[in-house]
């Protein structure tokens, strides 16, 4: 392979020794950095112009993933430099500034071509950091069906504040219930819950609502009373939940 003459001023060549960053990042975080690549190309027939052009552009494709870290999803097949820039700028925001060829020649039925190249880029951002759930406050007359609701919120994984705390989403509701004393029921005892929940967002005010209504029937009356709360403090619960995210909370 053989020795390309240097293309570039002696106090160019100084700057891009090494692979060690070159340049003060510039004030919109534009970082610039220099690499060494290469490129191969076959060779078709005895166009050895054309096939230097592709190993070109192949090298100067590598340099801009060595530098930025990423695999482009550039052209299959790219005749020229000003194709591979465009490339280039609109896969990563990153360019080829300056490079030189260090190496060059055929080696087997290829074209092989070195460079160095000085590649400027725009880093990627890092993501914006994870919301952190809502915490919710669930203040409800009825302990037990309070105590339905939080189990049912927490089962979905929202974070259910401690009485007093700070909170984000307060829930509060109304319970009504109603017994059926029918002695054709054959001893035993018949009740009804509504259970109507509202939970508002306290840090934008926006509300959502829902109702829910079950029944639940015991040999003995507390029992049939207790097993209607649960259950429509289950259900109104998970109705709630569905919707909790319509008023920004998560």
């Amino acid at each position: 392979m053989s020795r390309a003459r240097p293309r570039l001023a002696a106090g160019l060549l100084a700057a891009l020794a090494g692979c060690a960053a070159v340049g003060p990042r510039a004030a919109n975080e534009r970082k610039e950095v220099v690499v060494d690549a290469e490129g191969w190309a076959p060779l078709a027939g005895r166009d050895t112009l054309s096939a230097r052009h592709r190993a070109l552009a192949e090298a100067q494709r590598k340099a801009v993933e060595k530098a930025v870290g990423v695999t482009l999803r550039a052209r299959t097949r790219v005749d020229d430099a000003v194709n591979i820039k465009q490339s280039i700028e609109a896969n990563v925001g990153g360019s080829i500034r300056r490079y030189e060829v260090t190496a060059e020649g055929e080696e087997g039925g290829f074209f092989k071509i070195r460079i160095r190249a000085a590649v400027i880029y725009q880093p990627v951002a890092p993501p914006p950091p994870a919301r952190p759930p809502s915490r919710l406050a669930v203040r409800i007359a009825s302990e037990r069906v309070a105590g339905a609701v939080r189990g049912a919120l927490s089962s979905r994984d929202y974070e259910i504040s401690a009485a007093g705390a700070e909170a984000d989403v307060a829930v509060t509701g109304v319970v009504e219930t109603r017994g059926l004393a029918d002695p054709r029921l054959g001893g035993f005892y018949s009740y009804t819950a509504k259970v109507s929940l509202t939970a508002a967002n306290l840090l934008n005010g926006r509300v959502t609502r829902v109702e829910r209504e079950a029944t639940a029937i015991d040999t003995v009356e507390q029992a049939a009373c207790d097993r209607a709360l649960d259950k429509a403090g289950d259900e109104s619960a998970a109705a709630l939940a569905a919707g909790l995210a319509e008023i920004g909370a998560r």
